[in-house]
Parts: structure tokens; C-alpha cells; sequence
């Protein structure tokens, strides 16, 4: 992801690393996270963790791209 955002000239893109839903703490835990699959809580912490991120930053816009995402150059 990083090489297409320097190819396209998107400047400012940073990493956040995804979270492991069994890694979260049980007071970290949306509610009803009992509903929740490990993998659906690693993905919801991670989001998170963006949204904080964002927040800290201050920046009035943000994307928010799934690293499994791909962006077309052509």
C-alpha cells in the first residue's frame, strides 16, 4: 500500500498495525462483545486505534483504507 500511495502521490499515509481480537483486554471490549468473533474484535480495536489516532493528530480529514484494500494507478 505504502509503494501506490508514493506512485500516486498521496503524501502523508501512515501505518497503523492491525490488533488480534484474543490480544484485546476484557476491559478494552466493546459491550456485547461476548456476540463478538476474535476476529471481528481485532478489527473493531484496530478502527479504534485509527480513530485515535486521527484524533491526537488533530487533522480535519482522515481515510481509512482495510489493508487488504488496493488502489488502481491507471
Amino acid at each position: 500500500m505504502t509503494l501506490a500511495f508514493q506512485v500516486s502521490g498521496i503524501t502523508g499515509a501512515e501505518h497503523i498495525a492491525g490488533v488480534k481480537g484474543e490480544e484485546v483486554d476484557a476491559v478494552a471490549m466493546p459491550q456485547r462483545s461476548t456476540q463478538l468473533k476474535p476476529g471481528e474484535i481485532g478489527c473493531w480495536r484496530s478502527h479504534v486505534n485509527a480513530w485515535k489516532r486521527i484524533v491526537e493528530a488533530r487533522w480535519e480529514t482522515a481515510l481509512v483504507i482495510e489493508g487488504i484494500s488496493s488502489i488502481q494507478l491507471d
